[in-house]
């Protein structure tokens, strides 16, 4: 039987939960903060493209509406803490990062250069695989 999951037995998982539920309710009460939050951290490919690279990897912690940050932090929460106690933190850190990086320039290679891309789907996928 699997026991539930606790912020002691997955650290990262709960953390990147948090970060992200966090964000989206900053940007969901703030249009300022919405604003901000977008023009900083969203992947938009034109700004990929001229050197902003760090989209690939932050546009995971922003969600465009409630059911797709329902859906993709329960989905991290379903198998992010069962794989985490399996492989341990750092290395499951590393593997969601590297995970929402290679959805991100997947999003990137194959998305129009005007694409922007929010969501953590590229990440909760690759840890799927």
């Amino acid at each position: 039987m699997w026991a539930r999951p606790t912020f002691q037995t997955a650290p990262v998982s709960f953390f990147l939960i948090g970060v992200s539920l966090v964000i989206f309710g900053l940007g969901f009460i703030s249009t300022e903060a919405d604003v901000w939050l977008i023009n900083n951290l969203a992947q938009a490919n034109w700004l990929v493209a001229a050197g902003e690279w760090w989209r690939v990897f932050s546009a995971a912690l922003l969600h465009g509406s409630i059911g797709h940050i329902f859906f993709n932090m329960y989905a991290l929460y379903i198998f992010g803490p069962r794989l985490e106690t399996q492989v341990g933190s750092p290395s499951f850190a590393a593997l969601y990062v590297a995970a929402a990086g290679a959805g991100g320039a997947a999003s990137y290679v194959f998305g129009p250069l005007d694409q922007v891309s929010v969501g953590a789907s590229g990440a909760i996928f690759g840890l799927f695989g």
